[in-house]
């Protein structure tokens, strides 16, 4: 028996033994609730997953299958991007979950991974590879660590890592081991060797893939890979090629994603070999329903642009608009909008640059512009290209020249868009509007503020920065505010000293002070300007500016030799005109008239056509008729109404040349020059009336041995007959009955027809009778001096020794009307 009780006794001890090391023989594993709980993980019934994992934690302390539960529980948390819950769950239980902290390590990397700590993650995928070799997830690891690497942009790293000979992922492809992460990792040291362009080393690690048989999604990443290195290193026909068998694979895979993939790449490739039409098929291609929004954008932007290489905007805007017919409002059709409002309105700006005069089209496509930007705003309020389309809306309104539309859709693209080239072109526009409508406090606050935002991009400093300094001049100016404007004037000469804009600035400060009275402070100005930037291409211009503020202090020399300076410096300057005129001009106003008559001389022989000649030419002819060269003087006053005919000044010389006629007893000429004048049917009413005056008073001082003196009295009298009859309320009227009486006396005078003389005194009566009759101011006035003809009229009489009663008559009412 004793035997049997030692064997009894040995047994009851190994049984101790075991149940003292395997403790769950004395209370059974709970497999029930893990197992339910692993079911709603297989299910992706994470939210569950997570709560009875956590449940089973905490009922089930003892359980052998804890870490299980916990690396569950974190994967349940990760699927439901609660990140810092599972790091929190995983790193708390990493030195307690034994056998399991490989698993642990690893998917602490992959929640660093979601949060995008690529350092962290490294760390724990490096600690996999190196502490646990022995893990399932050894290669995953490994990989793991070559994709960060490869997210972190160290694609040197990458190929090192998968080089490495006795590294894990060489060590497994010598083993021969052939599964997904194995793919994953060839296929990323392709990736990582093309973009070294190491394009060889890149095909050669695709080789092992090619002999194997792959699932459908690696078999096209693998030939989408292949596709990319041929394109890439210069070989387009036979990525073309390869690019049929991409989309055969992409179609296998059942993913629409890859496929669109695909389509885009085959886009590109016949795009490269400039077959465009295939291209804008292959792109149309991801304009499909289902596919996401970024691809449909892709594919709009990409087939809108080829169709402008191709110069076919007609083509493309129908293509947006069958696009837009089809999706309305699906999310790409806010892109869609904003390309064909673009295409409509480039159309637009261009034809109307090249015919300004056009309206029809032009104005359709400008409707459709509008009406395209309108659209995107109203649709899709929230669209990430609601800023440029107000931009462009303003742009619309600026066209059409409502300036208080076009302000408020740049203000609101201004605040919309994003810190860009865009935004300070709205904020440009947003201040040329408020220019344009006067408001210039508002769009030098916008000009500065454009320049204080955006002065640093490269963009906006080649293209708006000097134009907007050279606004702020001209909005500070045209606000009064002058302190402004010189600060902006100096910033633009400071850092665009030969720039298109700054000489313009200049000259603006200049000329405002000028005006404002204060030609001291402008020529300062001007002549700091020229000391500053001495080769500016405005020289000549600011020069003259500078001689101008001469003038208006009357300082009369140093003008005359500011301009002979200038024009000794600039031989074939367009400004020579001006210059020559306004030095003859100098010395007209400093007195010296030889030296402003040769001036002005040269000037019309010059400059024949120009704007300043007829003043010119004038001057010279009064020059002429007040110095008593009256045939020099009636030259000149021809050769104004010869070649400036219909004008006023052409009226005013004709009527000159019959009074230089008058003067030099050319009678004929005058009368010729009268009533020429006279027959112009523009001619000013007044100025006829005193070519008429003109016309009777030449016939009347013809001498009297002229064969047609009788004739040339009664014409005389004709003529001042008509002048008194058409105008009998007027100062005109009066002055003809003076001058109708003068007539009348000559002729019964000449005639001896005494009886007659009744009517010139009755002539005589009508003038100093008359209701606006002054008679010291007639006797100034009257071309024939009507008193001092009534007072002849009367002594003529005397000496006659005539009588009779009508001679008596006459000299009676003589007598009393030229009593004072």
């Amino acid at each position: 028996m004793r035997p049997r009780l030692a064997m009894f006794r040995a047994f009851f001890f190994s049984l101790l033994m075991t149940i003292l090391v395997f403790p769950g023989w004395a209370a059974p594993v709970p497999d029930k609730p893990f197992n339910a709980a692993l079911s709603a993980f297989s299910d992706a019934n994470y939210e569950r997953a997570e709560r009875e994992f956590g449940q089973y934690a905490v009922d089930f302390p003892a359980s052998p299958r804890i870490p299980e539960a916990i690396l569950y529980q974190a994967q349940a948390r990760l699927k439901l991007t609660n990140y810092a819950g599972a790091l929190q769950l995983l790193s708390t239980n990493l030195t307690g979950v034994g056998a399991w902290t490989d698993q642990c390590l690893f998917w602490m990397g992959e929640t660093y991974l979601k949060q995008t700590n690529l350092p962290a993650a490294l760390a724990a995928f490096g600690r996999v590879v190196k502490e646990f070799p022995s893990s399932p997830r050894w290669v995953e690891a490994g990989i793991e660590e070559a994709r960060t690497l490869f997210l972190q942009g160290d694609v040197k790293a990458v190929v090192s890592l998968l080089q490495a000979t006795n590294g894990f992922f060489q060590v497994s492809l010598k083993g021969g081991a052939a599964n997904e992460q194995i793919f994953r990792g060839l296929l990323l040291l392709s990736e990582a060797q093309l973009i070294e362009k190491n394009y060889s080393a890149a095909e050669t690690a695709l080789q092992p893939l090619a002999k194997l048989s792959l699932a459908p999604a690696i078999a096209w990443q693998r030939q989408y890979l292949l596709c990319r290195i041929y394109f890439e290193r210069g070989q387009s026909a036979e990525a073309l090629l390869a690019s049929s068998n991409l989309l055969s694979l992409a179609a296998s895979t059942g993913q629409r994603d890859l496929e669109a993939e695909s389509s885009s790449f085959r886009g590109m490739v016949l795009e490269k070999l400039g077959r465009l039409d295939e291209a804008i098929l292959a792109y149309t291609n991801n304009l499909a329903a289902g596919l996401t929004p970024e691809r449909q954008q892709r594919a709009l932007s990409k087939v809108t642009e080829i169709f402008l290489l191709q110069q076919k905007p007609a083509e493309a805007a129908t293509l947006l608009e069958q696009f837009l017919v089809l999706h309305p409002d699906t999310p790409p059709a806010d892109l869609a909008y904003l390309n064909l409002g673009e295409l409509r309105l480039r159309d637009y700006a261009q034809k109307k640059e090249a015919h300004p005069e056009a309206t029809g089209s032009l104005a359709t496509n400008l409707i459709s512009a509008h009406s395209a930007f309108d659209n995107l705003l109203k649709r899709f309020p929230q669209s990430e290209w609601r800023g440029k389309a107000h931009l462009n809306l303003g742009w619309c309104f600026w066209f059409e020249e409502n300036l208080a539309a076009a302000k408020m859709e740049f203000q609101a693209a201004a605040a919309a868009l994003p810190a860009s080239y865009e935004k300070a072109v709205a904020l440009f526009k947003q201040a040329d509007a408020q220019f344009r409508l006067n408001d210039f406090a508002g769009a030098t606050t916008n000009y500065n503020l454009l320049l204080r935002q955006f002065a640093t991009l490269e963009e906006v400093k080649t293209n708006l920065v000097e134009p907007a300094y050279y606004q702020c001049v001209r909005a500070a100016l045209a606000a009064g505010d002058l302190p402004s404007a010189t600060n902006a004037m100096a910033k633009i000469v400071s850092d665009f000293p030969n720039g298109f804009y700054t000489g313009r600035a200049v000259l603006l400060a200049g000329q405002q002070l000028s005006r404002l009275s204060n030609p001291g402070e402008a020529r300062e100005i001007l002549t700091n300007f020229v000391h500053q930037v001495p080769q500016t291409p405005l020289l000549p211009e600011v020069q003259l500016a500078i001689a101008r503020t001469y003038e208006q202090q009357n300082a009369w020399t140093n003008a005359i030799e500011q301009y002979d300076g200038w024009l000794k410096a600039f031989t074939n300057h367009p400004g020579r005109a001006y210059a020559e005129y306004h030095r003859a001009d100098g010395y007209k106003e400093s007195n010296n008239k030889e030296m402003a008559v040769s001036g002005f001389t040269n000037f019309i022989a010059h400059f024949p056509t120009n704007e300043f000649t007829p003043v010119a030419q004038w001057w010279v002819a009064d020059y002429y008729y007040n110095s008593g060269q009256l045939k020099e003087a009636e030259s000149n006053y021809q050769l104004l109404f010869q070649l400036w005919p219909n004008t006023d000044m052409a009226y005013q010389a004709q009527m000159m040349a019959g009074r230089v006629a008058v003067a030099r007893q050319g009678l004929k000429d005058a009368c010729s020059y009268f009533t020429n004048l006279y027959k112009e049917a523009s001619c000013p009413a007044s100025l006829k009336v005193e070519a008429m005056f003109g016309y009777g008073s030449a016939l009347m001082s013809m001498d009297s041995t002229d064969p047609n003196h009788l004739a040339n009295y009664e014409t005389a009298l004709g003529v001042f007959s008509s002048i008194a009859d058409l105008n009998p309320t007027n100062r005109y009227g009066m002055l003809a009955w003076g001058e109708k009486a003068n007539c009348l006396m000559q002729y019964a005078l000449y005639t001896h027809q005494y009886e007659t003389l009744t009517n010139a005194a009755n002539a005589y009566e009508r003038v100093l009778t008359h209701s606006l009759a002054d008679p010291v101011q007639v006797a100034q006035d009257s071309p024939g001096h009507t008193l001092l003809g009534m007072d002849h009229f009367a002594a003529e009489l005397m000496q006659t020794g005539l009588h009779g009663p009508v001679v008596e008559h006459v000299l009676h009412r003589s007598a009393a009307l030229l009593v004072p």
